[in-house]
């Protein structure tokens, strides 16, 4: 994964904040700093770079993205100030054209596709992570937020989520995955936040699945102990 990045939502906003405000870009400590995750898009019509949130908004910088640092489809963890003066904008006025916004921090995100149980990438004895959070839908990913240990930035973890199996269940569908982290021998002296998005579309039938399991191997007070979670797939079923 390279070297990690601390990302948490709530301490990549308190950064920013305690970074910028004695800039004299942001005097005004009423600024409203707002955090997305986004996919860099190129308008179909041509024109400059715009960021697309799971949400569904179209951001559009104040001043352009370089397009030797972000390519479309790349997804980034964005901190921005909304340019209008409310905070919001009318919802025709943001399907239609989009935001301006600010941008103050892009911070990449890994993306990985899932892979198949019989796939031989899957690695074999799992290391345990801890989730900052229960993983959540969106964008067309699942997406994960997890405390790892390591010793040796220049150590490489490896991270995958492997599709297990799909059931049915009184007359509901549920998909099982399994995350699994690989330390690759680092130690264990440390602790950072990381991030990872997995690509649910690319999974055939995950329409049609009504909620997601996902098992994690946690560490904890008492040890290592699987735990499971469960999402409803509003996002990704397809309209009936």
């Amino acid at each position: 994964m390279g070297k990690p990045h601390s990302i948490l939502f709530s301490s990549l906003i308190v950064a920013v904040l305690l970074n910028t405000g004695c800039s004299d870009d942001y005097l005004d400590m009423t600024t409203s700093f707002q955090t997305d995750l986004c996919l860099v898009q190129q308008p179909v019509r041509g024109g400059s770079l715009q960021l697309l949130s799971d949400p569904g908004a179209w951001l559009i910088p104040s001043a352009e993205l370089d397009t030797e640092l972000y390519k479309p489809g790349e997804r980034f963890l964005v901190t921005y100030i909304p340019m209008d003066s409310t905070g919001a904008l009318p919802g025709k006025f943001m399907a239609v054209n989009g935001r301006p916004v600010k941008v103050v921090d892009m911070e990449p995100v890994l993306v990985k596709s899932i892979l198949e149980r019989n796939d031989t990438l899957v690695p074999v004895g799992p290391e345990p992570v801890k989730l900052t959070t229960d993983p959540w839908l969106g964008g067309g990913f699942l997406n994960l937020e997890f405390l790892l240990r390591f010793a040796d930035e220049n150590i490489k973890h490896g991270v995958w989520l492997v599709a297990d199996s799909m059931v049915s269940k009184s007359d509901a569908i549920v998909a099982y995955f399994t995350f699994l982290h690989n330390a690759n021998g680092d130690g264990s002296t440390r602790t950072a936040t990381s991030l990872v998005s997995f690509t649910l579309m690319s999974l055939p039938g995950i329409d049609r699945a009504d909620s997601l399991v996902v098992s994690v191997l946690e560490w904890g007070g008492s040890g290592n102990s699987v735990k499971q979670y469960r999402l409803p797939n509003r996002v990704n079923k397809a309209a009936s």
